[in-house]
């Protein structure tokens, strides 16, 4: 990170100078996020904790104590980790795979929770076949599978040598494990490995005749969602940018004029982008949207009044499309000047604005010529699209609920032993955008 808290910096030193690894990634802290703590401050903690690396994979600084530090590339392979905690500092993983293809996407999580050491195993490897992976665990007791999904506990199959226990599972695409470990062996059924159906018979569910019912209204909600009726989503002409438009900035413009001699009583604008956007008027910054990690699903209503006068006003708005793939684009916004006449002034950005996706010095002020910018393209009305609704957190699909009510029959004997479970179909669209 680039700015951190000086004591948090100040810990991570106490932990160094005691004997404990220190590691960061790609590049060094070095503005403070403490008052009365300047970038000097942070200099002086992390010469004392690194001294003046280049990142690679070697140890930095020892402290007399025994402490190590590191600073690894940016994005550091499980091999290089491998290397510089096992090999370099000795420190050797609770879990380990010894078989079993990974591809980068096996994560492992090891808690210790009431005396029990405890290790979330997740396979997300999103696509293809169930796979089987053999670990070396170092843990004391008897491993459980614990499975949250399906609400089953159940005993695997291990060896013990010692202080470690290695055991296999099976997992599909995106399953995810418990695996517990008891002081004290317990009597479980074994766990069924997935895909070999052991055990397994399919009761089809009848479909009930379901009176027809009309179909609910998607809610506009209220506020700044409700505000955006009747707009549309708009970005920079290229491609397709409903469906992938390159990451990066992409900067919108356009003149309005409240009539001479009006007073103005209220200007708002309501707006989001996918990802971020931020609204400058007049040349000043009016604020910016959520850009929490789905924030584009969150339109805010800004307060605009301060920074508009009667005569032209410039409008200017700098909207960003994160990620490092194309990916859907779009911002949608429109500002509401309420008069003290009475009248409103309204403006949605739309094909009217002029747009640019290169930065240019003055860009957001009114006397910046545009004239060689192209005019925005708008892509889908408020509510189409990926985009839908943006009701609350919740983006509406196009795909409708088809609710129904149903039975099957059960044989009473099998369910002294059965346990049952209903399996449904399930269908696939293309992600929401961002």
């Amino acid at each position: 990170m680039e700015v951190i808290p000086y004591g948090t910096l100040a810990k991570a030193k106490q932990f160094f100078d005691g004997g404990g690894v220190v590691i960061a990634h790609g590049y060094l802290p070095d503005k403070s996020a403490t008052l009365g703590k300047t970038s000097q401050d942070i200099a002086g903690l992390c010469e004392g904790i690194w001294g003046k690396p280049s990142p690679g994979l070697t140890v930095c600084k020892t402290s007399p104590g025994g402490g190590r530090s590191y600073l690894l590339p940016a994005q550091p392979t499980p091999e290089q980790l491998q290397q510089v905690l096992a090999g370099d500092a000795g420190i050797h993983p609770t879990l380990e795979v010894l078989a079993g293809s990974t591809d980068h996407w096996l994560h492992a999580l090891h808690r210790v929770k009431a005396g029990r050491d405890v290790f979330f195993i997740a396979n997300q490897n999103h696509l293809g076949e169930p796979r089987t992976f053999s670990f070396r665990i170092t843990a004391d007791g008897t491993p459980e599978c614990w499975d949250a999904m399906r609400n089953e506990i159940t005993a695997v199959p291990f060896s013990r040598k010692g202080s470690q226990v290695e055991l296999e599972l099976t997992l599909e695409p995106n399953e995810s494990v418990l695996v517990v470990f008891q002081p004290k062996k317990r009597p479980l059924p074994l766990r069924s490995a997935p895909g070999s159906g052991a055990g397994l018979k399919t009761i089809a569910v009848t479909r009930d005749p379901t009176p027809a019912q009309s179909e609910p209204q998607p809610p506009l909600g209220s506020g700044p969602g409700l505000a955006l009726k009747g707009c549309s989503w708009a970005w920079y002409p290229e491609g397709d940018p409903a469906q992938a438009a390159p990451p990066g900035t992409r900067y919108f413009r356009k003149q309005i004029t409240i009539p001479a001699g009006e007073k103005i009583r209220k200007a708002t604008f309501a707006g989001t982008a996918d990802n971020s956007f931020a609204l400058f008027i007049n040349g000043k910054e009016a604020g910016h949207g959520d850009n929490s990690p789905e924030g584009w699903r969150n339109p805010v209503e800004l307060d605009a009044t301060a920074l508009m006068h009667p005569g032209p006003n410039q409008l200017a708005i700098a909207a960003v499309n994160g990620g490092d793939q194309p990916n859907p684009a779009g911002v949608i916004g429109r500002l509401t000047v309420e008069l003290a006449s009475g009248t409103v002034v309204t403006e949605c950005v739309s094909q009217a604005w002029k747009t640019s996706n290169e930065k240019a010095d003055r860009w957001a002020e009114a006397d910046f010529n545009d004239s060689t910018w192209p005019a925005a393209r708008e892509l889908l009305p408020f509510g189409g699209g990926l985009w839908g609704m943006l009701a609350g957190r919740i983006t509406l699909g196009p795909v409708k609920a088809d609710p129904f009510f149903g039975h099957c029959d059960l044989v009473k004997d099998d369910l002294k032993t059965a346990r049952v479970t209903l399996s449904l179909g399930r269908w696939l669209q293309k992600s929401p955008p961002g």
